[in-house]
């Protein structure tokens, strides 16, 4: 786990091959219709079960420290662009795309679904395509 404070240098030290290994999946979820379903059936309580692309995007933010440690919960900013489904992503830093990532990671875990909504809505593929946007090319 990387704190906050220390993210931007964490990424300094990311290989081109991460950051490859990262846009790979914008193809992957532009091409996937259904990301998780509700399973109620047999079950007193129901759950979601995400599709195979949202456990491995998750996966892999986990496996290499993609996700960002803070007080994600008082990050005002971050609650009113995840609000805004106008907002331009282009105007926020590398850093702040990768805070939305632990907010909605973190938030998946109090409201069960908010992560393959988030999927499903586009803002996953939109933080994505603005962080390809940013990374210069020297990086890839």
């Amino acid at each position: 786990m990387i704190l906050l404070e220390e993210f931007e240098h964490h990424l300094e030290k990311k290989s081109s091959k991460d950051w490859n290994e990262l846009f790979d999946f914008i193809p992957k979820i532009e091409s996937t219709e259904k990301f998780g379903a509700v399973i109620s059936e047999n079950s007193f309580m129901p759950y979601v079960k995400k599709e195979p692309i949202v456990e491995a995007f998750l996966s892999f933010l986990i496996q290499y420290q993609w996700l960002p440690v803070f007080e994600w919960i008082s990050w005002q900013a971050g609650k009113e662009i995840l609000n805004s489904p106008d907002f331009d992503l282009n105007r926020i830093s590398i850093k702040e795309l990768f805070m939305l990532f632990t907010t909605i990671y973190r938030l998946d875990r109090f409201n069960e679904g908010f992560l393959v909504g988030k999927f499903e809505d586009g803002t996953i593929l939109l933080i994505l395509s603005s962080l390809r946007k940013k990374v210069t090319p020297e990086l890839l």
